[in-house]
């Protein structure tokens, strides 16, 4: 059986007895418990655990888990507010979708602090309609979360509770998320801690709708595998819950786009003027390299009086101390003690009353 964080073989980890093989928790009438032995797998690389789906086909189409888990779980839905609030602070966007919204709990919540509200729920077992008390912020679309699922416009921010546990394709799932997401959007994943579950064999906690027990190790390379970055992951001992806080990063450069992006920007802002450098350490060599030699350079300055005499990498002018002297005598400053920037601005400018141009790179 191969992993569905990693896609790495597993092996047999456990074989759990006595695990109930429907949902029902009450009954109308008396009723007897029929349960099943499950076999346990465990990735061997990532540390996931995992089953095997037993569940009938459409099984989620009329689920209602408004009476287990989470729907019940007082400590949890107290900790809505604060989890709302928390997103609220972490993203500008108004555009929220929660995967998985069983009777809308978190979704009314959301809906008070973000304008457009998209709930994901297969269910066709829950009643809506009182649930919002006519806000016409919160949408509901009924379905499973897949690329068959049409959704309206991309999203800020994003929620997920008691969810991936359940998909025999998280990885799949998360992808599309990351699809529909506008670039940082932020969000949190929160699923069973199944890494305490069997450290503390809790056999109670296995049940047949799990067919995944996350660890803080695999929850985060589901997400990072998915495109996701993980900003924050806690656990919470209480509800025996992982909460994962990730975002969706802008697309970063490449470190020859970033080579070239600071070249083309330095040459514009220097080309043609009388240049000192300041710094001669352990980045000079890069950056010197970088420039050549088609600067005008005119001062090689270091404060620290070792280096004084010495020559950086691409120059013939030997290291000066910094003096009133020499920025006379030059039109612009390149920093390339990026580390002491702050220091070196407040000395050109108190110091050595310097008012010309500065520029230095990305420390």
């Amino acid at each position: 059986m191969r992993c569905r964080v990693c896609g790495a073989q597993t092996k047999l980890f456990q074989q759990v007895e006595g695990v109930r093989k429907e949902e029902r928790i009450l009954s109308i009438q008396p009723f007897t418990v029929d349960t099943v032995k499950i076999d346990i797998y465990e990735c061997i690389v990532c540390g996931h655990i995992q089953t095997e789906n037993l569940l009938p086909p459409n099984f989620y189409d009329t689920n209602d888990s408004r009476m287990q888990g989470q729907g019940q779980h007082i400590h949890t839905l107290d900790t809505y507010e604060e989890k709302a609030k928390k997103l609220r602070r972490h993203t500008a966007g108004d555009a929220f979708l929660e995967i998985g919204s069983g009777a809308g709990a978190f979704l009314r919540i959301a809906g008070k602090y973000f304008t457009h509200c998209t709930g994901v729920e297969p269910s066709l077992t829950y009643e809506y309609a009182g649930n919002f008390d006519g806000n016409d912020r919160i949408r509901i679309v009924h379905g499973y979360f897949d690329r068959g699922l049409f959704l309206e416009g991309d999203y800020d921010t994003f929620a997920s509770f008691q969810v991936f546990e359940h998909l025999e394709a998280p990885l799949e799932a998360l992808q599309l998320l990351h699809s529909v997401c506008r670039e940082n959007a932020y969000g949190i994943i929160n699923v069973p801690n199944g890494q305490q579950i069997f450290a503390r064999a809790l056999y109670h906690q296995v049940i047949l709708q799990h067919v995944n027990y996350y660890t803080p190790m695999s929850l985060c390379i589901l997400a990072r595998c998915a495109g996701f970055t993980v900003e924050e992951i806690e656990a919470d001992e209480v509800a025996l819950e992982l909460n994962l806080y990730c975002r969706k990063a802008a697309c970063s450069p490449s470190m020859n786009q970033a080579r070239a992006r600071d070249r083309a920007r330095l040459f514009s802002a220097l080309d043609g003027k009388r240049v000192a450098i300041w710094g001669a350490g352990a980045k000079s060599a890069t950056y010197a390299e970088l420039l050549g030699r088609t600067l005008h350079v005119a001062h090689v300055v270091d404060d620290d009086p070792k280096k004084a005499g010495l020559y950086i990498a691409n120059s013939n002018l030997p290291v000066e101390r910094p003096s009133v002297e020499i920025f006379s005598d030059v039109d612009a400053v390149l920093v390339f003690a990026t580390s002491y920037w702050d220091e070196i601005l407040d000395a050109l400018q108190h110091q050595f009353g310097f008012t010309k141009e500065i520029v230095g790179f990305d420390a």
